[in-house]
């Protein structure tokens, strides 16, 4: 079966209609130029009607209307064409009375174009004659002879009226004057007379013809206002035909035009409606039923491809539905790469199934976050309610930690320091299989994986566990474990223990991480448990030191009753050290210097000795005074520095010089001076001027006895001196010492006479539980309540304590707190 387009059918009525109306209108316009053309021939007829009409009235006029004979002939001429024309027209064929009035127009049309010629031939004839009568007259005029003048005046009249029928008159008059005119003019007028004759007989014969003429004239009148009548009847008619046809091919049109749109409504518009409607479903969201249209065209084929996207779409509905039920692995493939819902879909599907790939790892990381937060609470809570004994709390930290993380095997190794020369890792606790396992073991910094992450700090986590390094007994025999995790458990990068685990699975990185982080929290709680049960130790050590103290307390009231007796001796040979220095100060030059022989005291004997101020020698070096050119006072000075810096005595005689650069002869003792722990700070020098001897040895030789007492007197007072300086440094050491052990062992504050604390040490701090920098910033009122600082006792105890007398007894004090 041939296959019609909608395309072809729209083409095809389009085609009819045109068809049928290009026919109608060749119709049309062959009726409408026969109607022209009678029409034309009517204009015509009546313009020659018109023409009769002007020439019928200039010839009863002036009875001269053939005189225009070229244009009659010309327009008779044109009638008879329009004549035969008319006949020839189809539309005239048929038209007797119009056809024999069209021939009887013609034969009237012939005999006036006839009589216009005889007309032509005798208006030539009467010419010829009035130009001929005019020449004789012209003659006639050259006589004078009144006689004929006026018969003359007349005949040019005549002549030039044109009014030939006066003829005779003329004749009578001519006769009558016969006899009075010479023969010559009657000749020439007899002449005259004859052809004014032939003139006037040719005047009546056109004025004969000129009757017929009329006559004629009259019955084409007739014959052209019948032929008018039924040229109009005709030309109405067939105007009236042309309308009935053209009403006829408007209402043919009409009618073909409503077929179309009929044959167009129920091939086209009927399915184009339900192909809207169908679509109308679609917009709105609806998936409608197949569409069925039989046209066998384009509008089938939009119906077919719609049920085909509308197939296509419910898959796509189908695939959106499973895919909201979360059936991601549902396969959907788009039908091209024009599709873009489909290709939306399936990115939809391949973004959900990321993100439920996502969501399942994130779900997965949840888990393992939440594993470690739990197992964080876990370990704070075993931590924080642990015993303060490390070897329980390891016990029980590696059975957890064992339990928790699945593994097989685990120890806990502590770091050994008690002992600076012999550090070592002590394994404290081990476990495996439900079961402590009481195994000891010791290993070295350094040695092992155990000992290497001791050093270095790291983790160490090991899948590729060597066959001898661990076996995992159970009661299915030994093994070796998969998995070998060595973490250190340090705190701010100080170690303090080792943790090893063992197991038959791999470890996870997230149980790493986990686990690295509670090897911190077990740091923290190590490095707590440790410091208290150090502190617990400290405590029982010092509980038994108070004790011990307190059995020694009288003991040290009695020692401290003989050190202050020693310390007011000690005074007072201080005081008399301080003047027998005075002393030597005012008798001898005294200079002291630094063994790298600065010079640091040089009193007034001294600048009377060697001419120099003391600001001219302090800071300068000691070698400023020697002779460099005496052999004996340099070997001597070599002596000196020698003997003093082995702690050693010395005395010599020297050359020096002085300012000037005199020479200056001195008995020079030196001696090192020790500090409290009878190390050498410095050196001593006195210096006697021997000069005046070389001038006055007499005198000096009778001096000399005294002189040696006096030096042995000195020398003794120099080592008494010397012997107590020694016994002071022994008693500061000692004081210093037991100073040291007051501040370590008890609380020890330092008031002045106002109450304000001017010292304070650690124990006293940590006692009020303040720093020392905020305890010497109080006073001691501070620490009693309000109505005991306000009591006469509180008065008392400080006056007391201002005149000397020790307060002794069990005091209540508050903290700032």
């Amino acid at each position: 079966m041939r296959r019609f387009t909608v395309r072809l059918k729209l083409l095809s009525l389009i085609v009819l209609v045109l068809l049928f109306t290009l026919i109608l209108s060749i119709s049309a316009y062959i009726q409408y130029n026969k109607v022209m053309q009678v029409n034309t021939a009517f204009q015509e007829i009546q313009h020659f009607e018109k023409y009769i009409y002007l020439f019928n009235s200039i010839f009863h006029k002036n009875n001269s209307a053939l005189s225009d004979h070229s244009s009659l002939n010309t327009y008779f001429i044109q009638t008879e064409k329009t004549a035969f024309a008319l006949k020839d027209n189809d539309l005239i064929k048929g038209e007797k009375q119009i056809t024999s009035l069209i021939s009887e127009i013609q034969g009237i049309c012939k005999s006036i174009n006839q009589y216009a010629s005889i007309d032509l031939s005798n208006r030539t004839e009467i010419e010829a004659a009035r130009i001929k009568i005019a020449s004789l007259l012209q003659d006639l005029n050259a006589d004078k002879s009144k006689n004929i003048a006026h018969l003359i005046k007349e005949t040019q009249t005549v002549v030039n009226n044109e009014a030939f029928d006066q003829t005779i008159s003329l004749q009578t008059k001519f006769l009558s004057l016969k006899d009075s005119i010479s023969n010559s003019d009657k000749e020439k007028f007899s002449s005259i007379l004859q052809e004014v004759q032939k003139a006037d007989i040719a005047k009546n014969q056109l004025q004969n013809k000129i009757t017929e003429l009329s006559e004629l004239f009259n019955h084409l009148d007739q014959s052209v206002s019948k032929f008018s009548g039924l040229s109009q009847e005709l030309l109405n008619k067939k105007s009236e035909n042309v309308i009935i046809y053209y009403i006829l091919f408007i209402i043919i049109l009409a009618l073909g035009f409503s077929v179309g749109i009929y044959f167009t409504s129920l091939t086209i518009s009927k399915p184009i409606q339900s192909i809207k409607s169908y679509v109308q479903l679609l917009v709105s969201g609806a998936l409608p039923d197949k569409l069925s249209i039989k046209n066998n065209d384009e509008l089938s084929d939009i119906a077919n491809e719609l049920n085909v996207f509308i197939e296509r779409l419910s898959e796509k509905a189908s695939f959106a539905e499973e895919i909201g039920k979360g059936k991601l692995d549902t396969d959907y493939q788009p039908i091209s790469k024009q599709d873009v819902l489909g290709i939306a879909l399936t990115e939809m599907k391949d973004r959900l199934h990321a993100a439920k790939e996502e969501e399942e790892k994130r779900k997965i990381e949840d888990k393992k976050q939440n594993w470690a937060t739990e197992g964080l609470a876990k370990f704070a809570d075993i931590l924080r309610n642990s015993s303060s004994n490390i070897k329980e709390l390891s016990d029980e930290i590696v059975k957890n930690i064992v339990k928790y993380l699945g593994a097989n095997q685990g120890g806990l190794f502590i770091l050994n320091q008690e002992n600076d020369t012999d550090k070592h890792l002590e394994l404290i606790s081990s476990y495996a299989f439900d079961r402590k396992k009481f195994i000891t073991k010791r290993i070295e910094i350094g040695e092992g994986l155990v000992g290497t992450a001791a050093i270095e700090k790291q983790t160490i986590n090991i899948t590729d566990v060597p066959e001898d390094y661990v076996k995992i007994t159970s009661g299915l025999g030994d093994a070796n474990p998969k998995n070998i995790l060595i973490i250190p458990l340090k705190q701010e990068e100080e170690i303090f223990g080792i943790l090893e685990l063992a197991s038959f699975k791999k470890f996870e990185t997230h149980e790493i991480v986990f686990i690295e982080k509670v090897g911190e929290n077990i740091a923290s709680t190590l490095a707590a448990v440790k410091v208290n049960q150090t502190t617990t130790e400290l405590l029982e050590r010092t509980q038994q030191q108070a004790e011990e103290m307190k059995s020694q307390e009288e003991e040290m009231r009695q020692n401290l009753e003989e050190m202050l007796a020693t310390q007011e001796e000690a005074s007072r040979r201080e005081v008399e050290l301080s003047d027998t220095i005075k002393a030597v100060d005012k008798s001898v030059a005294l200079i002291e210097y630094s063994f790298d022989g600065t010079i640091s005291a040089f009193n007034e004997l001294s600048s009377n000795l060697y001419g120099f101020t003391q600001n001219e020698v302090l800071g300068s070096k000691i070698n400023m005074l020697d002779d460099s050119t005496d052999e004996d006072s340099t070997k001597a000075m070599s002596e000196l520095w020698n003997k003093v810096n082995n702690n050693q005595y010395f005395e010599g005689i020297l050359k020096r010089k002085n300012k000037e650069g005199k020479q200056v002869i001195v008995k020079l003792i030196a001696y090192p001076f020790l500090d409290h722990h009878g190390n050498p700070v410095k050196i001593m020098e006195l210096d006697i001027d021997l000069t005046a001897i070389k001038t006055k040895e007499e005198e000096l030789q009778e001096k000399t006895d005294l002189l040696q007492e006096q030096e042995e007197e000195m020398r003794l007072n120099m080592e008494e001196l010397m012997s107590s300086q020694d016994e002071l440094l022994k008693k500061e050491a000692s004081f210093i010492g037991f100073e040291e052990a007051v501040n370590n062992t008890l609380a020890v504050i330092k008031y002045d006479i106002e109450g304000n604390i001017e010292k304070a040490n650690e124990n006293a701090a940590s006692l009020f539980g303040i720093s020392v920098l905020d305890l010497q910033e109080m006073n001691h009122n501070e620490f009693v309540k309000k109505e005991e600082k306000e009591s006469p006792e509180y008065e008392q105890f400080w006056q007391n304590l201002i005149a000397g007398i020790p307060q002794e007894g069990e005091f209540i004090h508050i903290t700032p707190n």
